[in-house]
C-alpha cells in the first residue's frame, strides 16, 4: 500500500472562531453579529456534546472516500494508492455516545465514541482457531496499526486507557475472556444494546445499529448492500468459540454463520476519549479559523447550534509555552512576552476572555507564524472596551489544521493585567549628551538629564609609539566617553640585568675579563689597569652578543683590576645604564706568595624566608695555589655580595640577607676576581 504524502495541515478558513465555555450557572448572550461557536471543555466535561448518537466528533483521519483522479487534488489533501485505486485520507466522524459513571455514580472526565462508518475490513483473527478479544488479532491491529495510521501524536494523548470488560455470550455461555486495556476496541453485545448510547435494548433490526462502508473498507473486501451498509464486528463471542458476534448490515445483532477468520466483516472501532487532554470544542465546519491576525482580532461569540464538532487537544508538543510577562502603555493594549512557543506553519499565539461564569466571551488569534519564524516572543492584544472587571484573559500557542481537523495547543495561560503603566526599562539608555530610562514596549522616555562626567581614569597609558586614552564615567549612568592622551617623547630604553664580571688568567701574559649580559645595552666599554695606578678607558665591545674580551701582553704574576660600563645611545651619546664591580686578578693566576680565587662554595645554596627574617651566607673560596696566600684584603675583600632584586631581599657587606618582599631573587657571593656564586633567596 503506497501513500502519497501531501501536506496534512489545510489551509484556514478566513472565518472568526467564537467560544461559549462551559456553563456553570446562567451566562449572557451576546449577540453583536456572532461568529459560529465553539465551546470550551471545563474540568474535563463537554456540556455542549449529547451522547445518544445526538451529536459527532471529528477526531484522527483514515483513508475513506475513493477520489476517480489525484491529478486535480490540492496540495493539502493528502491519499494514498492501493492497486489501481486512490483513496483520500479524510478525518474521521464520530458518533458520541455517551458518558460513562463510576461505582458512586459521578460523571467521568470521558466521552465513549463509535466511528460513523465503517472504517476498514479484517478477520477477528487471522486463523480458524478457538480465540477470545484478548488475544485476537483484530484487537493488536486496532491498539497497534490503526492507532498509529488514524491518530497523531497529540491525538494519541487523548485516547484513555479502557478498562474492557469481555462478559460471556448471554445465550450461548461461550466465554468472553479476561478483561483487557485498551485505547482502541470494538463494542460488545451489551454496549450495542445499550439505550444510553441510542441503540435498541433488543437484537432486531434498528437503524441505531446501521453502518456504511467507507469506500475504502469496501475496497478492502468488506461485504457492501446495495444501501452501502456493511457488516461489523462486535468483540463478544459468538455461538461457538470459534465465532465472533457482529452486527448485520440493517442492525441486527447476529451470531451465526462468520467464523473468527472470516474477511469480509468490517471494522468499526470505538475509543474512550479523555476530556480532561480537550481544551476546547468547536463546530467542525467554520468554527475556528485563523481569520483577522493581529491586537484587534478579539471577536464576540455567537450562540449558533451545531451537532458536528472538532477537538482542540493539549499535546506535548506545546506544552512549554508559557507568558513570562504582560506591560501596558495606555490600558488598552497588551504587550505579551512569551517563552517555549510551537512555532512553524499553521501555528499561532491566540487569545480568548472569559466572563465570571467561564464562558467565552471573546476569541482572537494575535499572532501567526510563517515557517521557522524569527521574530521577536512577543504579542500584542487589544482589551479597550472588551475585558470587565470580574472577566479573565488567557493566551494560548495552538496549531490551526481547518474545518473537521483537530487543532492542537498548549494549556490556557492566564494574563494578569498590569496596574501600572508601561515596562520601564531598569537599565539606563544612553547617547552622547543624556541618559533616559525608557519603556521596552513604546520607548517612552523618563528621568532624561545631562551626563555627569567624573575626573577620569587612564585606561591606556601613553606610550612612544602609540598614543593613550583616559576613559570618563558618568556618576549617574556609567555611560562612557573617552579622551586621546598623546605620545611619551622618546626616553631612556629599559634595561634590565645584574652586572656580573670575573677576571681571571690565560696562560703567563694574559687575563680575560668577561660579564654577564645587559638586556637593552647597545655595547660595554671596559675599564683597565695596573692595581696600583688609577683605571682607564680599555676597549669597547658592541653589540650584545659578545661579553669577552682579553688583555695581553701583561707581566707575570703581577697584579690588574677591570670593571665594565654598559651603555646605549640616547641623542647621539652614551649613557651609562650598568656599571659592574671593580675586580682584581694575577696575571698568570699569582704572584710568589699570592694566588687568585678559583671558585667560591656557600653551606646553603638557597633559603626560604617569611618577609622581616634575615638569613646569614656563609662562603668559602676555593684557591687557585692551596700553598699560597689570597689577595690582601687592603686590595679587596675576601668576599662581596649583590642582590639581584633588593625588593625581594637586600644583603650587607657581612652576607647577612634580609627579606624585604614576596618574590623570588638571588644573592651574588664573589672573591676579588669575581668567582662567584649565588644563592637562591625565595620569601614567601
Amino acid at each position: 500500500m503506497k501513500r502519497m504524502k501531501g501536506r496534512l495541515l489545510t489551509a484556514m478558513l478566513s472565518l472568526v472562531m467564537v467560544f461559549t465555555m462551559m456553563p456553570m450557572m446562567g451566562a449572557p448572550a451576546y449577540a453583536d453579529d456572532p461568529a459560529p461557536p465553539a465551546i470550551c471543555l471545563a474540568n474535563g466535561a463537554a456540556p455542549n456534546i449529547k451522547g445518544g448518537q445526538k451529536d459527532n466528533i471529528y477526531f484522527g483521519h483514515y483513508p475513506q472516500s475513493e477520489a476517480a483522479s489525484v491529478e486535480r487534488l490540492t496540495e493539502n489533501v493528502d491519499y494514498i494508492k492501493v492497486g489501481d485505486k486512490n483513496y483520500l485520507i479524510e478525518p474521521i466522524k464520530w458518533r458520541a455516545l455517551g458518558f460513562p459513571i463510576d461505582s458512586q455514580g459521578n460523571l467521568l472526565p470521558e466521552l465513549v465514541l463509535l466511528s460513523d462508518q465503517n472504517l476498514d475490513c479484517k478477520p477477528y483473527h487471522e486463523q480458524y482457531t478457538s480465540i477470545t478479544w484478548k488475544d485476537s488479532t483484530i484487537r493488536a491491529w486496532l491498539n497497534a496499526g490503526f492507532k498509529n495510521t488514524a491518530f497523531l501524536s497529540g491525538e494519541q494523548e487523548a485516547l484513555n486507557v479502557t478498562e474492557v470488560e469481555n462478559k460471556d455470550n448471554p445465550e450461548y455461555n461461550i466465554p468472553g475472556g479476561e478483561n483487557t486495556q485498551d485505547q482502541i476496541f470494538l463494542l460488545s453485545i451489551e454496549e450495542a444494546t445499550n439505550e444510553k448510547y441510542g441503540f435498541t435494548n433488543n437484537y432486531n433490526d434498528t437503524p441505531t445499529r446501521e453502518a456504511k462502508n467507507t469506500a475504502y473498507a469496501t475496497g478492502q473486501g468488506a461485504l457492501t448492500s446495495d444501501a452501502g451498509n456493511g457488516d461489523w464486528w462486535l468483540r463478544s463471542p459468538g455461538y461457538s468459540v470459534y465465532n465472533a458476534a457482529f452486527v448485520l448490515n440493517y442492525g441486527r445483532l447476529y451470531y451465526n454463520d462468520y467464523t473468527v477468520d472470516d474477511d469480509s466483516i468490517a471494522v468499526r472501532p470505538a475509543l474512550n476519549l479523555n476530556l480532561s487532554s480537550a481544551l476546547f470544542t468547536s463546530a467542525a465546519v467554520g468554527g475556528k479559523s485563523a481569520g483577522t491576525v493581529g491586537a484587534g482580532s478579539l471577536k464576540k461569540v455567537g450562540t449558533n447550534e451545531t451537532n458536528e464538532w472538532k477537538l482542540t487537544v493539549k499535546d506535548e508538543t506545546h506544552k512549554e509555552f508559557n507568558v513570562e510577562k504582560v506591560t501596558t502603555c495606555d490600558d488598552k493594549t497588551l504587550n505579551i512576552k512569551y517563552s517555549g512557543a510551537k512555532k512553524g506553519d499553521g501555528e499561532y499565539i491566540s487569545a480568548i476572555i472569559t466572563d465570571q461564569f467561564s464562558n467565552i466571551k471573546y476569541y482572537g488569534n494575535l499572532k501567526e507564524f510563517v515557517d521557522e519564524d524569527s521574530t521577536p516572543d512577543t504579542a500584542e492584544v487589544t482589551i479597550d472596551g472588551k475585558l470587565e472587571s470580574t472577566d479573565k484573559l488567557y493566551i494560548i500557542n495552538e496549531q490551526l489544521n481547518g474545518d473537521k481537523k483537530t487543532d492542537f495547543s498548549s494549556p490556557l495561560q492566564k494574563v494578569t493585567i498590569p496596574t501600572e503603566l508601561h515596562d520601564w526599562n531598569t537599565e539606563w539608555s544612553t547617547d552622547g549628551e543624556k541618559h533616559w530610562h525608557e519603556c521596552t514596549v513604546c520607548h517612552e522616555k523618563k528621568d532624561e538629564a545631562a551626563h555627569t562626567w567624573d575626573a577620569g581614569k587612564v585606561t591606556k597609558a601613553a606610550t612612544e609609539q602609540a598614543e593613550g586614552v583616559k576613559t570618563y564615567t558618568c556618576t549617574v549612568c556609567k555611560a562612557t566617553k573617552t579622551e586621546t592622551i598623546p605620545k611619551l617623547a622618546p626616553s631612556t630604553p629599559k634595561t634590565s640585568g645584574t652586572p656580573l664580571i670575573r677576571m681571571t688568567a690565560k696562560g703567563d701574559n694574559s687575563l680575560v675579563v668577561s660579564w654577564s649580559k645587559i638586556q637593552g645595552a647597545e655595547a660595554y666599554d671596559i675599564y683597565f689597569a695596573y692595581c696600583g695606578e688609577t683605571s682607564k678607558y680599555a676597549a669597547t665591545v658592541k653589540g650584545n652578543k659578545t661579553f669577552s674580551w682579553t688583555k695581553s701582553g701583561l707581566k707575570k704574576g703581577r697584579c690588574y683590576k677591570a670593571y665594565v660600563k654598559a651603555y646605549i645611545m640616547k641623542n647621539g651619546k652614551k649613557h651609562y645604564v650598568k656599571c659592574s664591580p671593580l675586580v682584581l686578578a694575577y696575571a698568570s693566576g699569582g704572584s710568589n706568595e699570592y694566588t687568585s680565587a678559583k671558585a667560591v662554595t656557600v653551606e646553603k645554596a638557597s633559603a626560604n624566608l617569611t618577609v622581616g627574617r634575615a638569613f646569614q651566607i656563609k662562603p668559602s673560596i676555593v684557591k687557585q695555589n692551596k700553598n699560597k696566600y689570597l689577595m690582601p684584603k687592603k686590595f679587596a675583600p675576601t668576599f662581596r655580595y649583590m642582590s639581584s632584586n633588593e625588593k625581594v631581599a637586600t644583603v650587607s657587606s657581612g652576607g647577612k640577607v634580609t627579606a624585604k618582599g614576596k618574590g623570588t631573587c638571588y644573592i651574588y657571593v664573589y672573591a676579588h676576581n669575581g668567582v662567584s656564586r649565588q644563592v637562591k633567596i625565595t620569601v614567601k
